[in-house]
């Protein structure tokens, strides 16, 4: 699924879902169909994922994990021991 996401660059679970079966023919079914959605969804919601909302579907992206953060970093706001 995040090969999938990886080779897509940003799309909807259903376009992984595509790109899925594309990978591997008759892999795809309604099992699938909400893992893909239930699993998208829920790295989106824990922050692993990047995404947003069009036309009433989410478009995920791995930006988080490919393009480094360019934010800097206070480090007299970071917690005591961490610095």
């Amino acid at each position: 699924m995040v090969l999938a996401l990886a080779e897509l660059g940003e799309e909807t679970a259903e376009e992984v879902i595509v790109e899925l079966e594309k990978l591997e023919p008759g892999y795809a079914n309604e099992q699938i169909r909400a893992f893909v959605n239930a699993t998208l969804s829920d790295l989106f919601e824990k922050g692993h994922l990047t995404g947003s909302e069009q036309d009433s579907q989410m478009r995920y992206n791995l930006s988080k994990i490919t393009q480094a953060n360019d934010g800097a970093a206070d480090p007299d706001l970071l917690a005591p021991g961490l610095d």
